[in-house]
């Protein structure tokens, strides 16, 4: 009886083991990742459009330290690395993904929409060459782990936004490292609710005017804990945002203002039927 269990995991942990090797695929180019398995980026890729587009579930983007470039002739609405559902169990990890010095306006480096349960970890986002781009962004999208990621973004222009969750709820952001020198946000929560956002670092440095750490606006019963705000040479600075938003939990954040200018700074403001936060 026992010879006959072993014998079962056995094959169970050869069967598991086979499927994985035989769903890896090594990839060198800009591509549609259109079935489910483990693609692992071999050498860093560029496109003049958006580069990875992620159509199936249970896919795994591994780029295993390889950088994605993606609108060099300055397209608009592109992105580096497109996930558009519904799917679910999409994994981006350990990619460097940068906006060419010339591309163009509301391009995002990560965009996941109408996905769930899914993982972006240990990514390097650089949005610094780009004018209203967004280092990650959620749209209709729950239940998701963002992570271990390093953002940079804002030098080209104003309104960049690090993390963007529009309309998503019950997803974790934790772990994260945001910064900016310019006017832009490190984290908007828009009409969202129920997510957690724990252990992260935003910083605004040289010269940025009227920044904000993070901007809660239409939102409910998000959780904003243990999390470093520094924001040094800045003027008009807010740490912590709400607008129209109720029964949020902000707590043990820190929050640190430096101020070069005449503007009024505040840590946290409460705005416009913001209560029971």
């Amino acid at each position: 009886m026992k010879k006959g269990v072993l014998v079962l995991l056995a094959f169970v942990f050869f069967s598991v083991v086979l499927f994985y090797f035989a769903s890896a695929v090594n990839i060198a180019a800009c591509t549609s990742l259109d079935s489910g398995g483990v693609y692992t980026l071999t050498q860093n890729v560029f496109s003049t459009n958006t580069c990875m587009n992620i159509t199936a579930s249970n896919v795994t983007l591994n780029c295993n330290g390889f950088t994605i470039k993606y609108g060099i002739n300055g397209a608009s609405d592109v992105y580096g690395v497109n996930v558009t559902g519904p799917l679910l169990n999409a994994t981006i990890k350990n990619c460097t993904i940068a906006g060419n010095t010339s591309a163009g306006t509301s391009s995002h480096n990560i965009y996941l929409a109408f996905v769930n349960n899914s993982l972006i970890e240990n990514n390097k986002i650089n949005t610094t060459n780009s004018n209203g781009a967004t280092g990650i962004y959620l749209h209709n999208s729950s239940m998701n782990n963002i992570t271990m990621n390093n953002l940079s973004f804002g030098a080209a222009g104003d309104d960049d936004i690090g993390i963007f969750l529009q309309s998503s709820d019950y997803n974790n952001i934790t772990g994260n490292n945001l910064s900016s020198p310019v006017f832009s946000y490190g984290l908007w929560i828009n009409s969202s609710g129920n997510n957690i956002f724990a252990g992260n670092s935003i910083l605004f440095y040289g010269g940025s005017t009227s920044p904000l750490g993070v901007s809660i606006f239409n939102s409910t019963n998000n959780t904003l804990f243990d999390n470093k705000i520094v924001m040094t040479g800045v003027d008009g600075a807010t740490g912590i945002y709400l607008l129209n938003s109720k029964n949020n939990t902000l707590s043990y954040n820190n929050v640190s203002l430096a101020s070069t200018g005449t503007g009024s700074n505040a840590a946290v403001y409460l705005n416009l039927n913001s209560t029971n936060n």
